[in-house]
């Protein structure tokens, strides 16, 4: 089991840092130089790539190490971990970052539903109400304008704000002619399968196969608007909650 990175391994974290804090060779080298470690720029690349292609890198000595944990903000211990060990740590930090970022957006999607539910039920009301929805929207967009916020929520809540709108819509209709029209679904793909199966009977391959797709087809369309239905009727809950 290796313990200590290597003299290569140090190297390649030479420039991970460097990368990480974004600054090119020469600027690294003035960096170095401020914590005692003067080099020119050449020196940083030679560190990160060695002097020839496929040769060894110059060995690393403690003083570039020192200057290279103050410039970078970590501990000697950071630099002489294997490179493995390295990214192991590395993914889980990220994978926990990732974690959390994940569920601060369920949060916000979250409250971001339920806003654009309040000005979806506004919005129906009366020209006036509609007049408020524009307001907030425009709100939302100078927001955006002056970089305050990132366009993707903005985004989200148009999307969020129109879908609830449409189901609205679509929810002034009766529960009733919904129920009618999954019912006439299911009355048809009863009749068809009774077709296909007398073409089987019958020894018909062609036609039973196209009463067969045919029957598929209607299946989609009933499991289509089944689930319109449960869109429609959870909308006119969180309308009455």
């Amino acid at each position: 089991m290796q313990v200590f990175a290597s003299n290569d391994e140090i190297g390649e974290r030479f420039r991970i840092e460097r990368e990480r804090l974004g600054l090119s060779y020469r600027q690294m080298a003035e960096r170095m130089a401020e914590h005692g470690c003067r080099m020119g720029h050449s020196a940083v690349q030679r560190i990160e790539k060695g002097t020839v292609p496929g040769q060894p890198r110059p060995k690393i000595g403690a003083r570039e190490i020192a200057a290279l944990c103050a410039v970078a903000g970590i501990s000697p211990d950071a630099i002489f971990q294997p490179l493995d060990e390295f990214w192991r740590q590395e993914g889980d930090a990220l994978a926990t970052e990732l974690s959390s970022a994940i569920n601060d957006y369920r949060e916000s999607s979250s409250t971001i539903y339920k806003v654009a539910s309040r000005l979806a039920s506004m919005y129906r009301v009366d020209d006036e109400r509609r007049a408020l929805v524009d307001y907030v929207l425009g709100h939302v967009h100078r927001r955006t304008d002056d970089k305050q916020l990132h366009p993707a929520p903005r985004d989200l809540i148009e999307e969020t704000l129109l879908g609830l709108i449409g189901l609205g819509a679509e929810a002034e209709g009766s529960a009733s002619s919904r129920a009618e029209e999954m019912e006439n679904h299911r009355r048809a793909i009863v009749d068809i399968e009774e077709e296909q199966k007398w073409a089987e009977a019958d020894g018909r391959t062609g036609p039973a196969e196209r009463w067969k797709a045919r029957a598929e087809e209607w299946r989609d369309a009933l499991a289509a608007l089944e689930a319109k239905d449960t869109e429609i009727r959870q909308f006119e809950e969180g309308q009455q909650s």
